[in-house]
C-alpha cells in the first residue's frame, strides 16, 4: 500500500498589471513643515525641576516662555521635544 510521490509543478505564473499612470510626486518635506502649528501651550507646572544650566532646563524653559507650539519651534526647541513635556505633564497643548 505504497503510495507513489509525485513532483509538483510550478504555480502558472500570474499576469502582470500594466504601468500604473505616472504618480505624482510627494510633498516636499520643506512644505509640510511650512504649515503652522498654532496649538496654545498652557503651563502646568511652574518648577520644571531640572538643573540649571542643562539642555532640559534651556528647552523648558524656552518651551514655557513660547504661547504656540510654533513659536517654541521657531526657538530653536523641536516638536518632539514638545511632546515629551506635553507626556510629563509639564504642560499641555491644546
Amino acid at each position: 500500500m505504497a503510495t507513489k510521490l509525485t513532483k509538483k509543478t510550478a504555480a502558472p505564473a500570474k499576469a502582470t498589471k500594466a504601468p500604473a499612470a505616472a504618480k505624482t510626486p510627494k510633498a516636499p518635506k520643506e512644505a509640510a513643515e511650512a504649515k503652522e502649528d498654532t496649538r496654545k501651550i498652557k503651563v502646568l507646572m511652574k518648577e520644571h525641576g531640572a538643573r540649571e544650566g542643562t539642555k532640559r532646563a534651556d528647552m523648558l524653559d524656552t518651551i514655557y516662555a513660547s504661547k504656540t507650539v510654533q513659536e517654541a519651534v521657531d526657538a530653536g526647541v523641536s516638536k518632539s521635544d514638545v511632546s515629551w513635556a506635553a507626556r510629563a505633564e509639564y504642560i499641555s497643548v491644546g
